[in-house]
């Protein structure tokens, strides 16, 4: 399915293109090249107008196209206006299309504001799962650097540095307590950092 299938919009103007043809059957023989074929030709625009502006990649095409659509909109109720004061049109014919013409300009407005007013998600970073998940990584790393200087070659022999990795530890538990979306897997670092902590 084209993303312009899903638009109401441009449904709507294809049922006006087709009563269109429909109505103007009946117009004389030397308005075929005349108003007839301008009718049609304004009435086509529409829904193809539509149709090419969803295609498109980016907002500000999608509204220019957009545009586009709304002008063949107002050249195709002028153009009926004409065809009705010179009789060519009967008056519940043209109350119908006149009417259709409306409610699909009203419908291409409401798009084209949506497109206009369309901004960016905010994300409020300082209560934000992605925010909080970030957090959480760091604090594993933090942990896994002072288990890993802990257990590092000749690390453990070092008072100052297993003194601070005993501390990271630490702090980075008590960040993941804090946190809501995790809980720290290990209250304490693990005994061999203890006791080589203890006998150094």
């Amino acid at each position: 399915m084209r993303p312009h299938h899903k638009l109401e919009a441009w449904s709507k103007a294809v049922d006006l293109v087709t009563d269109v043809y429909k109505k103007t059957d009946t117009f004389p023989k030397e308005e075929r090249y005349g108003l007839t074929s301008q009718i049609r030709r304004a009435a086509v625009s529409i829904p193809a107008n539509i149709a090419e502006g969803a295609g498109r990649h980016s907002r500000k095409e999608f509204a220019h196209f957009l545009s586009n659509s709304q002008g063949s909109a107002s050249e195709l109720e002028t153009e009926l206006i004409i065809a009705h004061r010179l009789g060519y049109l009967d008056e519940a014919s043209f109350s119908g299309l006149v009417s259709e013409v409306d409610r699909i300009g009203r419908l291409i407005t409401g798009l084209s504001r949506h497109l206009t007013n369309w901004r960016p998600l905010k994300v409020n970073y300082g209560t934000s799962t992605t925010k909080k998940n970030a957090r959480v990584d760091c604090l594993h790393r933090q942990r896994q650097r002072a288990t890993n200087n802990a257990f590092g070659r000749g690390f453990y022999s070092r008072r100052s540095t297993c003194g601070n990795a005993r501390h990271l530890f630490q702090s980075a538990n008590e960040g993941l307590a804090k946190s809501r979306s995790c809980y720290p897997l290990r209250a304490q670092p693990p005994t061999r950092m203890r006791s080589a902590v203890r006998s150094t």
